[in-house]
């Protein structure tokens, strides 16, 4: 077995392991890296599929049987090759491109900010839903409809406030655009939403522990969660477009979060979360030395092409 298989192995079970292991007692900042690195283990892994179809397969002498026969096609030409991967890699980086613009132009307009200043210094918005959210990306600021205000007592207001204000200290609006970008490059494979989805839950945790390290009640906390689930139509927030809502990225994940809430949010012991942050340096030096074999397997090929194409091979001349 190759050096190159090997590492594709075990990047596949750095993207397995996350789903199986139970993360959600343990520190959330330990199994946000943890998901933060199976998300860019699947990115690594897409586009190193892309590489080998493009790159690879047209040396592979199969492939070469099966188009030997097309006229005056060079099809492990440097030539073709390069010119693949430029589209491709063009394409690409449009989409993410046009994906972090989109987040970028919506977290800068935090929905009808009405003439007036909340809690806190908070923006408060004309809406009916229950509705607390961290916006904007350089200065972040809280938004707080008028319908929070109406539903909520002034304890669980503060609760809400101080969740949000973890989500600005901790700065978790950078990890979901780098999720974003990851589940936009490995979106092709099973299981990246649930990934991203995962990852957003373990911040909203991490957000939770940062109010209640703060002195809220993890009790108040999840009553504010459950009004804003139960309130109404709750409108998603982007994936990355700055903002995270009191319930956090789905109402589905809101059960979760108010069930370890009640039990006081578990953080696991130390020897556990020991595990846990050594897991998430593992898959990171796993990724990196993935990555640079993979770089180096795809260069060597790659010049293998070129030397084949202005070197060719005499009986190739003499057909010419």
């Amino acid at each position: 077995m190759s050096s190159l298989a090997v590492w594709a192995a075990l990047l596949g079970a750095a993207i397995v392991l996350p789903h199986l292991a139970p993360l959600d007692r343990v520190r959330p900042v330990g199994a946000a890296a943890v998901w933060a690195s199976a998300l860019v283990a699947r990115a690594a892994v897409a586009i190193g599929l892309v590489l080998t179809a493009v790159i690879c397969l047209p040396d592979t002498p199969r492939f070469a049987h099966w188009v030997r026969e097309l006229p005056h096609q060079v099809v492990t030409g440097v030539g073709d090759t390069e010119l693949a991967l430029g589209g491709l890699a063009f394409l690409t980086l449009a989409a993410v491109a046009h994906r972090l613009r989109t987040c970028l132009r919506d977290a800068r307009t935090p929905l009808h900010p009405l003439p007036l200043t909340g809690p806190g210094g908070s923006i408060v918005v004309g809406d009916r839903e229950v509705l607390m959210a961290a916006v904007g990306w350089r200065q972040r600021s809280i938004v707080v409809s008028a319908g929070a205000l109406a539903a909520l007592d002034d304890d669980e207001l503060a609760a809400g406030l101080a969740h949000e204000q973890g989500h600005i200290s901790r700065a978790h609006h950078w990890w979901q655009a780098g999720a974003e970008v990851c589940r936009l490059l490995a979106r092709c494979l099973p299981g990246t939403a649930r990934a991203a989805d995962e990852l957003a839950f373990q911040l909203e945790r991490a957000a939770d522990v940062w109010a209640i390290e703060h002195g809220h009640d993890p009790v108040v906390l999840a009553s504010a969660v459950c009004k804003a689930a139960l309130a109404g139509p709750i409108r998603e927030p982007d994936p990355s477009g700055g903002a995270h809502h009191l319930i956090g990225r789905s109402p589905t994940y809101a059960g979760r979060r108010v069930r370890l809430l009640l039990e006081g949010c578990p953080t696991g012991t130390h020897r556990r979360n020991l595990a846990v942050r050594a897991s998430a340096l593992a898959m990171t030096v796993l990724i990196t030395g993935a990555t640079l074999t993979g770089t180096t397997h795809f260069g060597t090929t790659l010049l293998r092409c070129h030397i084949t194409t202005t070197c060719p091979h005499p009986i190739q001349s003499a057909h010419r």
